[in-house]
């Protein structure tokens, strides 16, 4: 997505003006990350008698954490990033 945004010439990674792709890229990656940390706790959850003996439930806290997180520093350094900067138009 962003390669065909930047072969176009509508991606500024230093704008988060609507026009450009970079605010979508952005919010892309936030809903696909959701979407996936909520759908690894619906399959715990439904398998949950099976992976019990291996501690599925913890592990899966760690792991999501970590992308969670990740995922929450990109949305901030993209609104500060752009904040800081002067836009593309």
């Amino acid at each position: 997505m962003t390669v065909v945004a930047l072969a176009g010439n509508f991606y500024c990674e230093a704008s988060n003006k609507p026009r450009y792709a970079h605010i979508w890229v952005t919010v892309l990656k936030v809903i696909v990350t959701v979407v996936a940390i909520v759908a690894s706790i619906r399959f715990d959850k439904e398998m949950k008698k099976q992976l019990a003996p291996h501690k599925a439930m913890l592990k899966l806290f760690s792991f999501k954490g970590i992308i969670g997180l990740h995922a929450m520093q990109t949305v901030r350094l993209t609104f500060a990033s752009c904040t800081s900067l002067k836009g593309c138009g």
